[in-house]
C-alpha cells in the first residue's frame, strides 16, 4: 500500500478544515486550450509516421524489437529534421515509442504481453502502438496488422471487431 502512514492527519491539525479534491485533475483535463489541442495533434501526425513505418519494416523472420528499434529512431530522426535543432522532449529522453508490446501471434490477444523473441511469421496478428510526445502531450496510436493476407477466419473476427466498435457506448 502506498501513500501516508502514520496517525490521521485530522489529530495533529484540528482546526483544519479538509477539503475532498478527489476530482481535481479530472476535472482539469476535461477541457483542452487551442494549443494543448495543437500539440496533441501533431503528435498524433508523428505517430501516424511512427507505425507507417512499424507496418514497412515488418517482415517474415523479423525480430520485433529490432523493427520496434527502427521505426521510433527514423520517426525521432525525421522529427529532428523538420522540426529543428531545438526540438527537445519535454517528458522522457526519447520523444517516440514505437512498438509491438509483445502482442505478436498467439500473444496478440493479451494486453500488455511482454516480448517472448520469437521472430515475426506469416499469418500473424500485431498489435501496433505508436506514442509520440510533442511539448509534453502525447498521442497514442494502436492498429491491428497482419503479416501477409488474412485467413477466414481473422477476417471474420477482424469484422466483428469493427462491428463491435461502431455500436453506441452505454453510460
Amino acid at each position: 500500500m502506498w501513500g501516508y502512514k502514520g496517525p490521521p492527519i485530522t489529530g495533529k491539525l484540528p482546526k483544519a478544515k479538509f477539503v475532498d479534491m478527489a476530482n481535481l485533475v479530472p476535472k482539469m483535463r476535461l477541457v483542452k486550450s487551442p494549443v494543448k489541442i495543437a500539440l496533441i495533434e501533431e503528435s498524433a501526425k508523428w505517430a501516424n509516421l511512427a507505425v507507417s513505418l512499424l507496418q514497412e519494416y515488418t517482415t517474415e523472420g523479423a525480430w520485433a524489437v529490432e523493427v520496434a528499434l527502427a521505426a521510433s529512431l527514423d520517426t525521432t530522426s525525421t522529427m529532428k529534421k523538420t522540426l529543428g535543432v531545438d526540438f527537445q522532449p519535454l517528458r522522457s529522453i526519447f520523444p517516440v515509442s514505437a512498438c509491438f508490446r509483445g502482442q505478436i501471434g498467439e500473444m496478440s490477444a493479451i494486453p500488455h504481453a511482454m516480448g517472448t523473441g520469437r521472430r515475426i511469421r506469416r499469418g500473424d496478428v500485431l498489435i501496433a502502438e505508436a506514442a509520440v510526445e510533442i511539448g509534453g502531450y502525447s498521442c497514442e496510436l494502436e492498429r491491428t496488422m497482419i503479416v501477409g493476407k488474412p485467413s477466414a477466419k481473422q477476417k471474420r473476427y477482424f469484422q466483428v471487431m469493427v462491428e463491435a466498435q461502431r455500436q453506441p457506448s452505454k453510460k
